[in-house]
């Protein structure tokens, strides 16, 4: 398998941003290959551009790439977590539920899954994701700038950063 072929094959991460915009990226791969868009279909395009550029800068320097993850067994869990918390958070949690006119367990389930999906995008533990998700869009548009930079010098072509900078003079 092709390092194209193994990056396509690993899980993809399409996410909405609070400024309405679209970030794709692949979490395995720690946020290298990220694409940014109007809508879902433009981040993933982009991103898949940003991919071919990084599979074939690491086949020309020898690097290889992890195996895509295997997809998890879900008949192995039974869906069941027994937790203790101090009596109170669990009085604040309780509030929080009956405010939100939800169960304490749907509650519960919601502001896990966050957190979860929160750290799989790589966020800090106990960082809101909002508060992540402009300083990781920063790195990830640098990232992937320099990769299409370092296309367009393979292809002796000026980088694009320089061509914005010629029209403005």
């Amino acid at each position: 398998m092709n390092k194209l072929d193994k990056i396509q094959s690993m899980a993809i991460q399409v996410v909405r941003l609070p400024d309405g915009s679209y970030e794709a990226s692949i979490p395995q791969l720690a946020r290298s290959v990220v694409g940014y868009g109007d809508s879902s279909e433009t981040a993933l395009a982009d991103m898949l551009q940003v991919a071919e550029a990084t599979a074939q800068f690491l086949e020309e320097q020898g690097e290889d790439l992890p195996d895509p993850e295997p997809v998890p067994e879900w008949t192995d869990y039974s869906g069941r977590v027994t937790l203790r918390l101090p009596k109170m958070l669990h009085a604040q949690l309780d509030r929080l539920a009956t405010r939100e006119g939800v169960s304490l367990n749907s509650l519960l389930t919601t502001i896990l899954q966050a957190g979860a999906t929160s750290l799989a995008a790589g966020c800090e533990f106990g960082v809101a994701s909002s508060d992540c998700a402009e300083p990781r869009r920063r790195a990830a548009l640098r990232v992937s700038e320099g990769v299409r930079a370092a296309k367009s010098y393979a292809k002796r072509e000026e980088p694009p950063s320089r061509q914005r900078r010629k029209r403005k003079e």
